[in-house]
């Protein structure tokens, strides 16, 4: 027996059955831009020029930089 995380996994997959891939999708996007966030904080290059040529809109890495420091 699966948990809630699993029952709206296979709900969600019965209606989009591409919706795993999205979810992977995502994750790999959320991976990517914390570390790119990480990166800016340590080296100092803008937002905007650390995200060119990367698969990540500075968007992410703005609301994940807002984030962390709002729990500052």
């Amino acid at each position: 027996m699966g948990d809630f995380l699993d029952e709206l996994m296979e709900e969600s997959t019965r209606k989009d059955p591409d919706y795993p891939r999205k979810v992977a999708a995502a994750r790999q996007r959320r991976a990517a831009a914390r570390a790119l966030s990480r990166a800016t904080v340590r080296y100092g290059p803008t937002q905007t020029s650390a995200t060119t040529g990367a698969q990540v809109v500075a968007t992410d890495v703005a609301r994940i930089d807002g984030a962390k420091l709002a729990k500052s």
